[in-house]
């Protein structure tokens, strides 16, 4: 599959502090705490009871799980939807075609050449968005709009910033325009929708809905000093949620996705807790719960010696920053969220089809290509749609 997830896209090796305490993170261990049973709720019930409290409910998706884009249906289709929220954001979606998107799921005829830049045209996503889920996801909105007046439509915000890729010849106009992702997205939130007294449905990556710790910026800050303008010295910038919630405080609940560990034996063990659950279910407020230590009892330890840093780091630095992460990573960010969604078992889970264009548009691949060497300096793999099977297939991914 191709390289998706990418909220700090090659720009330099860190986001590394960021990133790689992000990738760890979500495979730590601790002492469990003997703390109460969650409370699991049907995952549709738990998002619109969230509503009633926060402006704004944040998913932390795994990019192309097809369960999780079917959920998305799911939720846009339910009659509270439009009732109770009425907005969505989403990161697969450009917003130099706000206004295609809107003459879209507002029920007007649409060219797909046209309607197809909302999804093309896009920043973060490496080389583009692959799977054809996430353009149906536009279908189900319009769809559910078409049976709703006007004034009572669900509207979808395209948080991806605008860009022109005829007119991106080189790697720094990308990354110029790919640091403003996060900020982008915030400015559309906060324009939009909190200014507006209005709630929303945040569609991004994980890593997108996470806080950025103070840990982190001492890390960073120390890479920073020792090796000014060096490929680790940029530090993690800030998240969407914590540009949003520098202005609102506490606006967002979020809820991340789970897959599965890697350890498969622990997986099975840990999932025979919900087998009686209702899937998909949404377990609230995990941390100090049963269900937090059985997670950390599958995930494994953050190993700050598997830490690489370039020469130019000193070897006092390079440890000091080793041991903050030690220090902070497996206590504070084991679970990145509150709350989880199971959507299935982790066995169950599976990767969405492709866009067909991908194999069959011989230009679009060509582009594809241009802009995959651009943005990370290598060839398209022949995986991308190329062989993709009709149906979706077994999905891997683990911690």
């Amino acid at each position: 599959m191709p390289e998706l997830d990418v909220r700090s896209p090659a720009l330099s090796t860190l986001a590394c502090v960021g990133a790689l305490a992000t990738i760890l993170a979500s495979t730590a261990v601790a002492q469990t705490t003997g703390g109460p049973e969650p409370t699991i709720r049907p995952a549709l019930d738990g998002i619109f009871e969230a509503f009633e409290t926060y402006p704004l409910v944040g998913i932390g998706e795994v990019h192309q799980v097809a369960q999780i884009l079917d959920f998305y249906r799911d939720i846009v289709q339910d009659p509270r939807f439009a009732q109770e929220v009425g907005n969505v954001v989403v990161e697969f979606g450009g917003a130099a075609y706000q206004d295609v998107i809107d003459r879209y799921v507002a029920g007007e005829t649409v060219p797909y050449a046209e309607l197809r830049k909302v999804w093309t045209e896009t920043v973060g996503w490496v080389p583009a968005v692959p799977s054809e889920g996430y353009a149906r996801f536009f279908g189900y909105v319009r769809q559910t709009n078409l049976g709703l007046p006007p004034e009572q439509r669900i509207k979808v915000w395209l948080g991806e910033p605008p860009i022109d890729w005829s007119e991106i010849d080189t790697t720094e106009e990308y990354r110029a325009i790919a640091a403003t992702r996060d900020s982008h997205a915030a400015g559309v939130i906060l324009h939009n929708i909190l200014a507006e007294n209005r709630k929303a449905l945040v569609i991004y990556g994980g890593g997108h809905l996470e806080r950025t710790d103070q840990w982190e910026r001492e890390a960073s800050a120390l890479i920073a000093e020792a090796d000014p303008g060096g490929p680790m010295s940029q530090g993690p910038s800030a998240t969407l949620r914590d540009l949003v919630e520098a202005e609102y405080p506490g606006s967002f609940f979020v809820a991340m996705s789970y897959r599965g560990f890697r350890d498969e034996e622990c997986t099975r063990r840990f999932e025979e807790r919900f087998a009686e659950w209702p899937m998909p279910a949404l377990a609230v407020s995990v941390r100090g719960t049963t269900l937090e230590d059985a997670m950390r009892a599958c995930l494994r330890p953050f190993d700050a010696s598997q830490m690489r840093f370039p020469p130019s780091i000193p070897e006092d630095i390079q440890e000091r920053v080793r041991a903050i992460l030690t220090e902070n990573v497996d206590r504070d960010r084991p679970l990145l969220a509150d709350s989880v969604i199971f959507y299935a078992p982790a066995a169950e889970l599976t990767v969405a089809s492709q866009f067909i264009e991908f194999s069959l548009d011989e230009e679009w691949r060509a582009e594809l290509e241009r802009r995959n060497m651009l943005i990370t300096g290598r060839p398209l793999g022949p995986q991308l749609g190329n062989g993709s099977p009709a149906s979706p297939v077994p999905y891997g991914g683990r911690d």
